[in-house]
């Protein structure tokens, strides 16, 4: 924790940074996280991150912790629905744990990391990425590329958290992303009107680090291949410029996708609910039922920041709507 942190309150913290606003609609709560002997094995699975192979890719999901959801407030349309969805998920329709993860891609020449986690914005059980880095021995600083998927705090934390991380890494964002939080819209979210200035507020916080750190920002239009075989791809309505990635090795695919979903358990029974934290809440529905079907069409492996650590798995059909299939886990 820095020296602004230890000086602050946590909630003094967050208006300092101008996202009290989206770290109270993630339900202001932290979950306490459990610290383990530092190793820098690889193999050993666990230990704030999960490897997997696909193909010629060496992919590790990286834990930065995790917040409480509050699916009623997530979910601010569902009423009596979202009761019996909790009912039959076996969830509280208050508060639900919530996970924050990031993926490492290691080719045998670059490695990417996808997003950087809350950093210092949202309590001591997250931000954890940095430390989860190192014990699985790796330096945060030899990460040749950092993929922003979208704007939002949980996201670009880590990169606000220091000048000292990620220093050697290209900065990849869509530049629809950036365009908007220069000057965000959010009259088509259903966010209370009181927490849209501070939304706002955070958003154009991280466009000023991206001017500051101009000469090792790249963006780019709609989809490209970042990696040969690890294509960005656009996935609108959760933000104007949120991405998702799709990874392709010989046979073996999967597809990252980010923030479409951030409570599985009730999204994927319900990928028509609008989501509180969607700038276009009709758009952020349509792409959500979109990439669950592709998911489910083509057998992809799954990723996702919010899914369940270890984060990997299938999203498969069961009659009106889709399941969750967690990979079988793989010590």
């Amino acid at each position: 924790m820095d020296t602004v942190n230890q000086t602050l309150s946590r909630r003094d913290s967050l208006k300092w940074t101008g996202l009290v606003g989206l770290a109270t609609l993630f339900g202001g709560s932290v979950l306490r996280a459990q610290t383990t002997p530092e190793t820098t094995n690889l193999s050993i699975q666990g230990a704030g991150f999960y490897r997997h192979q696909l193909g010629q890719f060496d992919l590790i999901l990286f834990s930065d912790g995790g917040f409480s959801m509050q699916p009623k407030v997530l979910f601010p349309e569902t009423g009596d629905q979202l009761i019996e969805t909790a009912r039959k998920t076996f969830l509280s329709p208050e508060s639900v744990p919530g996970h924050v993860n990031t993926l490492l891609i290691r080719s045998a020449e670059k490695t990417l990391l996808i997003d950087t986690g809350c950093g210092n914005l949202f309590g001591p059980a997250t931000g954890k990425l940095s430390e989860n880095l190192r014990r699985a021995g790796i330096d945060p600083n030899t990460i040749d590329h950092v993929l922003i998927t979208h704007i939002h705090p949980d996201h670009v934390g880590g990169l606000l958290a220091g000048p000292e991380l990620f220093k050697k890494a290209t900065i990849h964002v869509s530049n629809t992303e950036r365009s908007f939080w220069s000057d965000p819209d959010l009259s088509r979210s259903l966010l209370p009107e009181e927490m849209k200035p501070q939304v706002a507020a955070g958003g154009r916080r991280f466009i000023e680090y991206l001017n500051q750190a101009r000469d090792r920002v790249h963006t780019f239009e709609n989809s490209i291949e970042i990696l040969p075989g690890v294509r960005i791809e656009s996935a609108p309505g959760h933000t104007p410029g949120h991405v998702i990635v799709s990874i392709q090795s010989g046979s073996e695919s999967m597809l990252y996708i980010s923030d479409c979903a951030h409570l599985a358990p009730f999204q994927l029974i319900h990928p028509e609910w609008k989501a509180v934290y969607d700038t276009n809440a009709e758009q952020g529905v349509q792409t959500r039922q979109k990439i669950y079907d592709r998911c489910a069409s083509e057998r992809l492996l799954v990723a996702g920041a919010h899914l369940p650590f270890p984060g990997f798995g299938h999203i498969d059909r069961s009659n009106d709507h889709y399941v969750w299939i967690p990979i079988i886990w793989q010590w």
